[in-house]
Order: structure tokens, then C-alpha cells, then sequence
């Protein structure tokens, strides 16, 4: 799933700029756990939003519902 410009500038409009990682190395971090098994193929997630309130977490969720994004807390 591509996520759209506009549906990225909705959501640093609630979280921040700096809260919406797009970059591939910021994406990579957030690919994978400390599992010992590793995902094959691997999988970067599309973006990377870091909300620090439930208020600006209940308007992400919004969002991704609207859009019909999966969420991975």
C-alpha cells in the first residue's frame, strides 16, 4: 500500500513533522522485533507515525480507519 502525500501531510498536521518517518533507514527500524526468527521476505512499513498523546493517537487512528490503512501498534 502506497500512502498518499495528503494523507502524509494529514497526519504531521497532528503529530508533528518530525513524527512521521518516511526515510528507508527510519523505516527499517521499525521492521522488525527481537524476535530470533527474522521475517522473509523482510517488510518496512509504509510510514512510521510516533504520537505522544491519546488525543493524537485517537486522531492517527482516525486517519488510518478513513484511508484504510492497517495499523501495527
Amino acid at each position: 500500500m502506497q500512502i498518499s502525500e495528503t494523507t502524509l501531510r494529514q497526519l504531521q498536521a497532528v503529530v508533528g513533522k518530525e513524527h512521521v518517518l518516511t526515510s528507508d533507514l527510519d523505516r527499517f527500524g521499525y521492521s522488525y522485533d527481537s524476535s530470533p526468527t527474522p521475517l522473509v521476505p523482510p517488510h518496512k512499513p509504509e510510514v512510521v507515525v510516533r504520537p505522544r498523546t491519546s488525543a493524537e493517537v485517537s486522531a492517527v487512528m482516525k486517519i488510518a480507519f478513513e484511508q484504510a490503512i492497517p495499523v501495527t501498534p
